[in-house]
C-alpha cells in the first residue's frame, strides 16, 4: 500500500467515526482520534488495510477479531503488535496473524477464546512473554506456532485459570508459569492435549516454592 492510499484510509476512517467530511491534515491524526467519542478507542474500525506494525498505547480492550482478514485466510502482514495499556485480548482478535514476531502487551491478564488461533505459523520468533497473564480461554492457541510463552498465571487480584484446549494442537515445547502467589486453576489436562507437553518433549515451569501445591493441585499432574 502507497504512504498516500494508507493516509487516506487513516482520514477516512476518522472521518467515519466523527461523521464529518472535511479534509484531515496528517498532523492532526493523533488529536482527532485522541478526542473521538468515549469508547472509540477501543480501536474498532480504525484498523484497515496492509501494514506491519501496529502500536496504540490508548487501548484497553482488543477487540475481537479486530486483526483477523477471514476465517479462511491468513493474516500474513501484521508483524508486531505494541498496545502498552491493553488489558484484555478478544475472541480471535489475532486469528490466522501467521507471521507475528514481536508482542509488546505488558498488561494483557487476559486472553480470550481463539485469541491466537492458527497464528505465528510463519514467524521467525516464537516466544513470546505475557507477564501480566493470568487467564488464558478455550482454543486461545488452538493450532498456533508458538513454542515458548511466559505466563503470570496467578495473581491475587485476579486468580488464575488455563481453560480447555487453551494449546491444542499447537507446537508449545515451553510454558514458563512465574507468579508465586499462587497455583493457577487448570481445568482440564486438554489444555495441551497434542502439544509437544502432553507427548513428553515440552516442559511446564513453575516456582520451585509452589512445586509441592502444584502436585497436589486438581487438574496439575507431574
Amino acid at each position: 500500500m502507497q504512504l498516500r492510499q494508507f493516509l487516506k484510509g487513516i482520514a477516512d476512517a476518522i472521518r467515519g467515526k466523527e461523521g464529518s467530511t472535511a479534509s484531515i491534515p496528517a498532523a492532526d491524526f493523533e488529536s482527532r482520534i485522541t478526542n473521538l467519542p468515549s469508547g472509540e478507542d477501543e480501536i474498532d474500525g480504525l484498523v484497515e488495510g496492509t501494514f506491519t506494525e501496529f502500536v496504540n498505547d490508548r487501548v484497553t480492550f482488543i477487540k475481537p477479531y479486530l486483526f483477523c482478514m477471514s476465517m479462511e485466510s491468513y493474516n500474513s502482514s501484521l508483524e508486531s503488535v505494541r498496545c502498552a495499556n491493553a488489558e484484555r485480548i478478544g475472541t480471535g482478535a489475532f486469528y490466522g496473524c501467521s507471521r507475528i514476531f514481536g508482542l509488546y502487551l505488558p498488561k494483557v491478564y487476559y486472553i480470550g477464546r481463539e485469541a491466537f488461533l492458527n497464528a505465528f505459523l510463519a514467524s521467525s520468533v516464537r516466544e513470546f512473554v505475557l507477564p501480566s497473564c493470568v487467564a488464558v480461554d478455550q482454543y486461545a492457541f488452538l493450532h498456533g506456532g508458538i513454542e515458548i510463552l511466559y505466563i503470570k498465571g496467578f495473581s491475587t487480584e485476579r486468580n488464575g485459570i488455563i481453560q480447555t484446549s487453551a494449546f491444542e494442537d499447537s507446537d508449545l515445547t515451553h510454558l514458563v508459569i512465574q507468579s508465586e502467589e499462587g497455583v493457577p486453576y487448570l481445568v482440564n489436562a486438554d489444555a495441551f492435549e497434542r502439544t509437544p507437553i502432553a507427548e513428553g518433549t515440552g516442559y511446564i515451569y513453575v516456582p520451585r516454592s509452589l512445586v509441592n501445591d502444584y502436585k497436589t493441585s486438581e487438574g496439575w499432574s507431574t
